[in-house]
């Protein structure tokens, strides 16, 4: 499972960093708001955010009172995918695979979710962050601009996250 990945694979400096929250602010009506928050690294996604992000949406999933939820990055921009230090990280077919099905489930769990989800684009979502945008019902553009790339195939990698299937 891709937590004892991490455990393994903690020498990289950038594995702990950053945080996924979600806020209900206006629960009464039904609404709640995850927000990627490491804008340091444009909202790159390092290991524990995606254990977060697995934890938030089995959370929203058995949500009783929810109707909306809103996908946000932190710091102007959405997201830029994994962190490529974590990448980096994950030496074995097998490291990267945990991480993968951990997030093509996420993802795929966040698209099933019985809520209209909004994912606000603001500055990039590029790759994963591609990906992530494509798990919402809607994508939206927030007021400073967005652009939205998956740039796998430069890296030489086709979407593992279930972005292509989503499209």
């Amino acid at each position: 499972n891709f937590r004892n990945v991490l455990q393994e694979s903690s020498t990289s400096s950038n594995v702990g960093q950053g945080s996924v929250r979600l806020d209900y602010p206006l629960e009464i009506t039904g609404l709640a708001v995850i927000t990627l928050d490491r804008a340091v690294r444009r909202n790159a996604l390092s290991g524990p955010m995606m254990l977060d992000l697995a934890e938030v949406v089995e959370e929203l999933a058995s949500w009783d009172g929810g109707r909306a939820v809103i996908l946000q990055g932190s710091g102007g921009h959405f997201s830029s995918g994994a962190d490529l230090e974590l990448a980096k990280a994950l030496d074995t077919p097998e490291r990267g695979l945990a991480m993968q099905a951990l997030m093509a489930t996420s993802l795929d769990i966040l698209r099933d979710l019985p809520l209209i989800s909004v994912a606000v684009l603001e500055g990039g979502a590029v790759g994963g962050g591609a990906e992530l945008a494509t798990a919402c019902d809607w994508r939206v553009v927030g007021p400073k601009g967005a652009w939205v790339q998956f740039v796998h195939v430069r890296m030489g990698i086709s979407p593992g996250w279930g972005g292509a299937r989503r499209l």
